[in-house]
């Protein structure tokens, strides 16, 4: 078994250097995708309505980051009563109109 922090190949890629064969994979996909963009759009504009939103959806994810879930029960416990009834006001009063800062 190798200790934290030590490779069993010294001589290996070098931390956080790219990956020639992801590299690689990734630009003939960039190729393809440009050298194909007009079929893609036409086929695109084929799709039912809701195939073509199921569609935009996956793609978004390689070019939106996916936002993560916050779990706002562990930083509820950890608020103070007075803490919490500033937050509860707060939201009871966001309907009004907001004075000047």
């Amino acid at each position: 078994m190798f200790q934290k922090g030590i490779s069993g190949n010294p001589g290996g890629r070098p931390r956080g250097s790219k990956n020639k064969a992801t590299t690689e994979v990734r630009e003939r996909l960039r190729d393809f995708c440009s050298n194909n963009w007009p079929r893609f759009e036409r086929d695109f504009k084929q799709l039912q309505p809701l195939e073509r939103a199921q569609l935009f959806e996956r793609l978004l994810k390689f070019v939106v980051p996916v936002m993560k879930e916050t779990d706002l029960s562990l930083t509820m416990e950890k608020l103070t009563d007075s803490q919490l009834d500033q937050l509860v006001e707060r939201i009871m009063n966001t309907n009004e109109e907001p004075e000047g800062d």
